[in-house]
């Protein structure tokens, strides 16, 4: 794995721990299984990245792996809806896990500009 491909993953994993759990320590005083949700969806994201990053640097690396790649991606959002049916029948604990989930994406992009800060 190339050096550029580690540092973005590390910052991503820290920045999505550190915020996820600032976040999901206010919600844990609203509703504590509400919280824990919260942070299912921010793991389960994370980790779509952090294989996603793994899978596409293998792949640019390699020079090959386009139908491991598609392979992956199917398996990655079948993860993500199979999780999600699970809360399907509590609207609720569904909208906790697609925040969990979409706070990540905040979180790369606040993570990006702090880093490019020191680069002008």
């Amino acid at each position: 794995m190339t050096i550029e491909m580690k540092a973005l993953l590390k910052l991503v994993i820290k920045e999505d721990i550190l915020f996820g759990s600032i976040i999901a320590l206010i919600i844990f005083f609203i509703n504590p299984k509400g919280a824990l949700i919260f942070l299912l969806g921010i793991i389960i994201a994370m980790l779509n990245f952090v294989i996603r990053g793994i899978i596409l640097d293998k792949s640019l690396n390699a020079g090959k792996g386009n139908v491991f790649s598609v392979v992956s991606t199917f398996i990655r959002i079948s993860t993500v809806i199979i999780i999600a049916l699970i809360f399907a029948n509590n609207k609720y604990h569904l909208l906790l896990y697609l925040a969990g989930f979409i706070t990540h994406f905040p979180i790369i992009i606040f993570g990006w500009i702090k880093s490019q800060k020191g680069s002008d």
